[in-house]
């Protein structure tokens, strides 16, 4: 009896218990808390009035423009906000972070200035003096290339599918150096042999050797332009530090260098006395077109500040021109040759930058540059082992080397 009481008690209790929970049941009342403070909000509600509601509403929008203009209206503006502010919504300030939404800005421009100089090809010395033939007077090593400037413009337009179409145009101003040796006593020589060479019935060897005066000029010219189709690799992570683009075009570089030496047998200044001097002048002229490839990978040391490195490599047509000439100053020539030349090269170019982002439409950026090109012709490799090998003169040896490396700077803009 004892045993049945109990189970009738737990199934009595178990039944209230369900009673009480159902869902569809009426739960019972509990206590309320003595010292129980009722809700201000559910006993006295107060709506909010209509104009505050826009007011709020308003600010909302005023926030979400915001985000989307400092973005540059790349699409990056939806979860910008965890990463900060600062420069910009995104590390990059909207500076082609394109891919994940609507266009931006469609133009951009960018005007720079460069520093640099040509890397000196192997040395050719002209000159000794004749008293002692181990002497080194005159050469390409003491001529030299020197620091040049130049300058750099740039102009692009968004295509409106993660594509860009830019230009770029830069160029040096002319390396122009030189060097001269002068002596009393007529005891500078000539390193060439010219051998059966004569100006005005004179060897071309007496006018070289036992002069008075040598000088050597060495000039080179450089021209670059590009057109390249630009394209982001999709990051849609606002808060991502990386970012890399690609590139492809043709391009056109050329690249003038010319040599000149001078003897003088009566006078130690030149131009003095130009019927007792001569000139030995090489000038050749190397246009590449062809196409390239590069990219660019970028990181960003915070919200306005970035590094970057730009490779680019490309294979060009070299088409070369070249002339070369031995005649005195008043007029005489001991030969003149025209010649051209067909061939491939090789241009590559790295430029290892930081850049700092003014705002989403402006940023600064700096610096250096190097460009390697193989095989072109350059002025020194043209002259033979005989001067007057004129089969070697006319064949242009195109097996050279070029190297530029120096620094850059400037604005870029974007609207």
């Amino acid at each position: 009896k004892i045993l049945s009481f109990s189970v009738l008690g737990l199934l009595l209790s178990a039944g209230s218990a369900m009673a009480q929970y159902h869902p569809y049941s009426t739960p019972a009342a509990l206590p309320v808390p003595v010292n129980a403070t009722p809700s201000t909000y559910y006993d006295n509600p107060t709506p909010i009035a209509q104009d505050e509601y826009h007011a709020e509403e308003h600010q909302l929008h005023q926030h979400h423009d915001y985000i989307e203009n400092w973005d540059g209206g790349y699409g990056y503006g939806s979860g910008c906000s965890s990463c900060g502010t600062g420069c910009g919504a995104d590390w990059f300030s909207g500076f082609g972070n394109g891919g994940c939404g609507s266009c931006g800005p469609n133009w951009y421009g960018r005007v720079g200035g460069l520093v640099m100089q040509r890397d000196d090809a192997d040395p050719i010395w002209t000159s000794f003096d004749n008293t002692n033939i181990y002497s080194a007077l005159l050469g390409t090593p003491t001529a030299g290339h020197e620091w040049r400037g130049g300058y750099e413009v740039s102009i692009g337009r968004r295509l409106c599918n993660n594509l860009w179409i830019g230009g770029t145009y830069w160029t040096l101003d002319p390396d122009n150096t030189q060097a001269s040796v002068n002596a009393p006593g007529g005891i500078i020589n000539s390193t060439f042999d010219f051998r059966t060479f004569s100006l005005n019935g004179t060897p071309v060897n007496s006018w070289f050797d036992n002069a008075l005066a040598h000088r050597l000029t060495l000039r080179s010219e450089f021209h670059n332009l590009e057109l390249n189709i630009y394209g982001d690799f999709t990051n849609c992570d606002p808060c991502s530090r990386h970012r890399f683009s690609w590139f492809a075009g043709a391009r056109w570089f050329r690249f003038k260098d010319d040599f000149l030496f001078e003897t003088s047998d009566n006078s130690q200044t030149f131009g003095v006395d130009l019927a007792n001097e001569a000139y030995w002048n090489i000038n050749v002229t190397n246009n590449l077109i062809g196409g390239q490839i590069g990219g660019t990978a970028e990181y960003a040391i915070n919200r306005c500040l970035s590094v970057y490195a730009t490779p680019s490599v490309g294979l060009y047509h070299n088409r070369m021109t070249y002339d070369s000439s031995i005649r005195s100053g008043d007029g005489f020539l001991a030969y003149e040759i025209y010649s051209d030349k067909n061939d491939f090269a090789i241009l590559s170019q790295i430029d290892f930058g930081t850049s700092y982002n003014v705002n989403n439409c402006l940023r600064l950026y700096g610096g250096y540059r190097v460009v390697g090109v193989s095989g072109v012709a350059l002025s020194g490799d043209q002259i033979p082992p005989l001067a007057d090998d004129l089969e070697n003169i006319r064949n242009i040896n195109s097996n050279g080397h070029l190297f530029l490396h120096g620094g850059f700077a400037g604005v870029e803009f974007r609207r």
